[in-house]
């Protein structure tokens, strides 16, 4: 959270998704600038702030706040100070629910939303108790993962906001293999911006040399890299995102040699040696899954 209070989003996470994760949680914490008991009466304000939490009263605090004026509705919060604590606990929740889930960022986006929420009502001790839930992600048998979400005393309290989450988790089926589905989606985006420089190495990989355990990227070592994709943003001054996956190791046409750039993601916007995405998450997916449906598969 910044000092003046204005809202920063999830880290890893497009604008959209934020968006919709911030009106999400406002439907099923509330937003008021008032103190209210939660589910299991807590002193609460915002959106789901606990007052009751020391590391939240030390928040208050910073902020000019007395806690006890705010308990008992003698103050209250601004518009900006509401969002301002929601920044604090939404990537506090993100974080958690990353740290439970080992393979969190893999998630479908509604599954990473549905997560999100769980953990920003629950926090992370409660969270690691659901053991049953956990073991069904990991599986990726969502229907089972749905159902240990509603068969717990977490699901009796919250209720509606319960069944919400399990019917964003519910409809992945662990019978769907998704892996063709990115391998076709790879190959269109391949397709479509093969005069760009890089995807050139990529659908013609037999054509470049390959680098040998290049330090910098962290490559295992004796393995071989060709491209090493990473991804980036822009935002215009209307403050919309442009997002774009480029290459952090390059190519010299004159020496026919690879080389990591000082600076490879202002070399490839200079160079046109990127591809631009609508969203972070197909950005971030591509950089995972781009040798599905191509040679170096």
């Amino acid at each position: 959270m910044n000092k003046n209070g204005k809202y920063v989003p999830s880290r890893g996470e497009d604008k959209k998704f934020n968006q919709e994760l911030y009106d999400q949680l406002s439907l099923h914490e509330g937003k008021k600038p008032y103190a209210y008991f939660d589910t299991e009466m807590n002193s609460t304000i915002g959106i789901g702030f606990n007052l009751e939490d020391k590391d939240n009263q030390r928040i208050i605090r910073e902020m000019g706040h007395d806690v006890q004026s705010l308990v008992s509705n003698k103050t209250s919060l601004t518009e900006d100070e509401i969002n301002g604590l929601y920044s604090h606990s939404i990537k506090k929740a993100y974080n958690d629910a990353e740290k439970w889930l080992p393979n969190f960022k893999e998630q479908p986006r509604e599954v990473r939303k549905a997560l999100t929420d769980m953990a920003f009502n629950l926090g992370s001790s409660k969270l690691n108790g659901f053991v049953n839930t956990k073991q069904a992600f990991i599986d990726g048998d969502y229907v089972k993962a749905a159902d240990e979400m509603l068969d717990s005393k977490w699901s009796k309290q919250v209720k509606g906001r319960a069944k919400r989450l399990a019917s964003m988790v519910r409809k992945y089926d662990k019978e769907v293999d998704f892996s063709d589905v990115i391998a076709l989606k790879n190959k269109n985006v391949l397709e479509s911006n093969k005069n760009v420089p890089f995807v050139d190495r990529i659908l013609n990989a037999d054509n470049y040399p390959d680098m040998s355990s290049p330090e910098s990227f962290n490559a295992p070592e004796g393995s071989r890299s060709t491209h090493g994709l990473s991804t980036g943003y822009t935002t215009d001054k209307n403050g919309k995102e442009t997002h774009f996956v480029f290459p952090v190791i390059s190519f010299d046409k004159e020496t026919g040699a690879l080389y990591l750039p000082k600076d490879p993601a202002r070399e490839a916007l200079d160079s046109g040696n990127f591809i631009v995405f609508d969203n972070a998450e197909d950005a971030d997916s591509f950089t995972k899954n781009y040798k599905k449906g191509s040679s170096l598969e």
